[in-house]
């Protein structure tokens, strides 16, 4: 949601919610008290959000006066509406925009996480899920840097190549769970059914996911297809894949983040056998079972369906910060010539402590970016649990009737420095 305020003080964008209506007597009062489990459940995100409104109109009000700058425009990322461009960062559902991963990443959820970002030919490969599994290469599954999807390397597999994880009910596909990870390949195996990774393991049990022939791919056993569609991927490109079992027991596959195929049917019963999970074929699989390919950022996640509608896959490895990332706003035109500029922030600190103008930046431009001011943060108290607000004093912009704010992340390390933007608000 984004908010403008025009001179004249029109507003537009701003809904107030969760306020009650009409007048309250004590008699109402009484026989209306909620319950403590009503009371926990009660969802005060509108609350936080008007709240958070205001405060962000309060502050640019005070830059109305301070500078005689007339318009406003105020976003809280409750949505990508006022959100123009971003670079290695993502606006999370929670409503802040960072650099971190806005997906969970490498969290509780993750209970398997394989990336490559190493020497070519190296056979190591590392389990950096809290689990901290034993992950072993089998038959020359190794790390290639002729194709990489991050960092300088991928997980090349060819013929009966596999990387094993052993038995775990963790791994198991029961309740909500997500498998995603990219893949890249310019050719099937010789015939069948090529493994993209599977949970047990002979010619038929064992439940994953599966590439025919006929380019069918599709979330089943050799002899059960749940859920599939047909298209050809041997594009020589990269592509992220996610299967998921949502709260009601059906499998999706999203290409791409776009729903591909849905189970006609809820599947709650336990789909695997007990046996190890591999990510493609099982040792001694027929050669035509054989998939041929790279493969990045491999995740298990168990008790939640990560995705549940069309998403934009994340251009940064999960559980991960970029080092540096821009978030630039979308056009505020105004209806004449402007060369003046000033804002407020919400920020958080998830880890670490920015220091403003150096891990975070402000940038105004009045020509639609093709000139930028930096206008240096200066801090100006909390704001709420948190939750800190900075003033970015006014600046002078090449003139133009084209005004956009730029934030620059910089310095960022997952876990140890993560600065989060709950909020910004530019005069004009």
């Amino acid at each position: 949601m984004a908010i403008v305020i025009n001179g004249s003080g029109t507003v537009t964008g701003l809904a107030v919610g969760g306020l009650p209506d009409g007048t309250v007597d004590a008699g109402t009062v009484a026989s209306d008290v909620a319950t403590q489990a009503e009371l926990d459940a009660l969802d005060l995100t509108s609350i936080r959000r008007d709240i958070g409104a205001l405060a962000l109109h309060s502050a640019v009000a005070d830059n109305k006066a301070a500078y005689n700058l007339p318009n406003s425009f105020i976003d809280q990322f409750e949505d990508d509406t006022g959100i123009g461009t971003e670079t290695d960062v993502d606006r999370n559902a929670s409503e802040f925009v960072s650099t971190a991963d806005a997906a969970g990443g490498n969290d509780s959820y993750t209970k398997l996480l394989i990336s490559s970002d190493t020497s070519n030919g190296s056979t190591t490969f590392t389990d950096s899920s809290s689990s901290a599994r034993t992950v072993t290469a089998a038959n020359g599954a190794a790390h290639s840097t002729t194709q990489a999807k991050f960092g300088s390397s991928s997980i090349y597999i060819n013929g009966d190549d596999n990387l094993r994880a052993a038995h775990s009910t963790d791994l198991d596909f029961d309740g909500q769970f997500t498998i995603d990870f990219w893949a890249w390949r310019s050719a099937y195996g010789p015939t069948m059914n090529n493994r993209l990774f599977q949970k047990g393991g002979n010619n038929i049990a064992g439940y994953g996911l599966f590439n025919n022939s006929s380019h069918l791919i599709y979330f089943g056993r050799t002899d059960e297809n749940l859920a599939g569609w047909t298209q050809d991927l041997r594009d020589s490109s990269w592509h992220h894949y996610a299967i998921t079992r949502q709260s009601d027991d059906k499998i999706r596959i999203y290409l791409d983040g776009t729903l591909k195929a849905t189970s006609s049917s809820a599947h709650g019963q336990n789909l695997n056998y007990t046996g190890d999970l591999y990510i493609a074929s099982y040792p001694g699989s027929p050669t035509s079972d054989r998939y041929n390919g790279y493969i990045d950022e491999f995740r298990v996640s168990k008790g939640i369906a990560r995705y549940t509608s069309n998403f934009t896959p994340l251009t940064t490895v999960y559980g991960g910060t970029s080092a540096t990332g821009t978030l630039i706003s979308t056009a505020q035109t105004a209806s004449s010539a402007q060369t003046k500029v000033s804002g407020v922030i919400l920020y958080k600190n998830n880890a670490g402590t920015a220091t403003l103008g150096t891990d975070i930046k402000v940038y105004f431009t009045c020509n639609g970016g093709t000139n930028w001011t930096e206008s240096t943060p200066a801090a100006a108290g909390t704001f709420s649990t948190g939750i800190l607000m900075a003033k970015c004093p006014e600046v002078t912009c090449t003139s133009g009737t084209d005004v956009r704010y730029k934030v620059v992340w910089a310095n960022q390390a997952s876990g140890s420095k993560e600065t989060q933007l709950h909020g910004i608000a530019m005069n004009y």
